[in-house]
């Protein structure tokens, strides 16, 4: 079985529905990324930090997907509460965050695994140092760039790029950016999506559109398009796009699946999750 292990926050979310109803939740691509590769069948590990007590609650919803959980100590939880709007779209606010994930706490899982899978969720989730050590060792990174464009301050989430974001992209072979995302990140660096795959090195770029599709940039320039899969009803995207990106990995890389059959296949998994049909929203009740 392929092992892959996931490095970023678990989160506790409130996610406060229209007319004000609010649930408490598990969350964060450490959450979903490894629940979505548990579910296409791989190995996954989370690496993370939590907080005591309470704030450790995350921990047990990995656990019973038999998903083994390195957690190192804090004071503290990443939290996050998600206003979810009557048009299925979020304000997001940022309420704690957790101590940054340091490379001590990844580097005795390096061995024989077969993926690293970077979901930092704000710019200093995790340490530079853990940036370092992947440079330094032969193994496979994949990066979900969004927390390395948003800023670790309290409060509303902004869109600010992270200093380690350039240390980030040279270290992986397939990234992911959602298209609200995508001026964020090529801005600050000045090159289009194109020349990003190129100077970087980058075999693919995955570009999310959510119900329009997407599409993904290769190093000869060319953009592979997929279609989005209709949902029959929409009960919360949250997370969608860690189901995505995690369907999409274990297709490409450990099937053998061609870029048009692995965005399928991660677009079914996604329009699944939308429905609250894949990761089912009671196992993630906290």
């Amino acid at each position: 079985m392929a092992r892959v292990v996931v490095v970023g926050s678990v989160t506790i979310d409130e996610q406060v529905r229209p007319g004000g109803a609010c649930v408490r939740q598990a969350g964060g691509v450490g959450i979903y990324g490894s629940i979505a590769f548990r579910k296409e069948g791989i190995d996954a590990a989370a690496v993370c930090n939590l907080g005591g007590h309470d704030e450790a609650a995350p921990e047990r919803v990995l656990r019973r997907f038999g998903i083994a959980v390195h957690a190192g100590p804090g004071k503290r939880t990443t939290r996050f509460r998600n206003r979810i709007g009557s048009d299925g779209g979020r304000d997001q606010e940022l309420l704690a965050v957790a101590p940054p994930i340091r490379a001590a706490a990844l580097e005795p899982l390096l061995d024989g695994v077969d993926l690293v899978h970077l979901g930092p969720l704000h710019a200093g989730d995790i340490d530079g140092a853990l940036f370092d050590l992947l440079g330094d060792r032969s193994v496979r990174v994949s990066l979900d760039a969004q927390g390395l464009l948003r800023a670790s301050a309290l409060g509303p989430v902004r869109a600010k790029p992270a200093a380690l974001l350039p240390a980030a992209l040279r270290l992986a072979s397939i990234v992911k950016v959602a298209a609200g995302e995508l001026e964020t990140l090529l801005d600050p660096l000045g090159v289009g999506d194109r020349e990003l795959v190129r100077r970087f090195g980058i075999e693919e770029l995955v570009v999310t559109r959510g119900a329009d599709g997407g599409s993904v940039v290769v190093p000869g320039g060319e953009r592979v398009f997929y279609p989005a899969v209709p949902v029959n009803r929409s009960l919360d995207d949250t997370g969608a796009g860690d189901v995505f990106f995690a369907a999409y990995l274990a297709a490409r890389l450990f099937r053998g699946c061609t870029i048009p059959e692995s965005c399928l296949r991660a677009a079914e998994r996604a329009s699944l999750h939308v429905a609250g049909s894949h990761i089912l929203p009671e196992d993630l009740l906290l």
